[in-house]
């Protein structure tokens, strides 16, 4: 037997392995054509195809127009200045006729004011004032320096001298009977009355009297008495008179 050459021999190798190649190609293909063949294909509907366009941005509405009102605004309040004091800002004891020669004579509380039920501190409280507090004086104490005075309810009460200026003329306010303390009636303090001076600018001058003229008498001058002899000449004239009457009567 005849040797092959190398050549040969590796052409006949290279043609078996492609004989080999072929056949496992076309039993590999043949399963997948009929795979594909029993695989559905999916058919695209009618409908628009999907596009990546945004949608519309949303359109901004129109604000709706509210219509104008002419509602009045609210009227402010005003601060109306007042003629004078009111009964907020006016305390209950002010009295308004404090003036230095008045009537009736008035006390002025020159600070805060203790009026008491009778004058002195053995006496109960009745009512503290305020500061320029004026009342009127009714009375005075003769045997301590204090002043009865009438409080704005009707009350009376008393005040020392010391703690209040007094206006007015004082030389007619009479003296007050002392209230009984705890029902008993006070004994007078030792020492000279109390006798204040009145203030000598609110003192009235006494009116001297003037006389009232008296009517002189008048003389009268006495009408003469007529006598015998001329009551008897009268007597004969009225009767001549008388008779020239008569006759002058007859002679018609």
């Amino acid at each position: 037997m005849r040797k092959l050459s190398l050549p040969l021999v590796a052409s006949l190798g290279l043609l078996i392995a492609l004989f080999f190649t072929t056949l496992n190609i076309h039993a590999f293909a043949d399963p997948m054509s009929q795979l594909a063949q029993t695989i559905p294909t999916r058919t695209p509907t009618g409908g628009p195809p999907a596009t990546d366009t945004p949608p519309p941005p949303p359109t901004a509405e129109p604000p709706t127009a509210v219509p104008a009102t002419n509602t009045p605004l609210p009227a402010l309040p005003t601060n109306t200045p007042t003629a004078g004091p009111t009964a907020a800002n006016t305390p209950a004891d002010f009295f308004p006729t404090a003036v230095p020669c008045g009537e009736p004579p008035t006390i002025r509380a020159n600070s805060q004011l203790a009026v008491r039920q009778g004058p002195g501190n053995d006496y109960s409280l009745l009512v503290t004032l305020p500061a320029g507090s004026v009342r009127p004086i009714i009375g005075r104490a003769e045997p301590a320096q204090h002043w009865q005075i009438e409080l704005a309810d009707g009350r009376i009460g008393w005040v020392p001298d010391q703690a209040v200026t007094v206006n007015g003329y004082t030389g007619n306010v009479p003296l007050a009977a002392l209230p009984p303390i705890n029902g008993n009636t006070p004994t007078p303090a030792s020492g000279p009355a109390w006798n204040p001076t009145p203030n000598p600018a609110c003192i009235t001058p006494t009116a001297t009297a003037t006389p009232t003229p008296t009517s002189t008498p008048t003389a009268v001058t006495p009408s003469p008495t007529p006598t015998a002899g001329a009551a008897a000449t009268e007597a004969a004239a009225t009767q001549a008179a008388a008779a020239q009457a008569a006759a002058a009567q007859a002679a018609v």
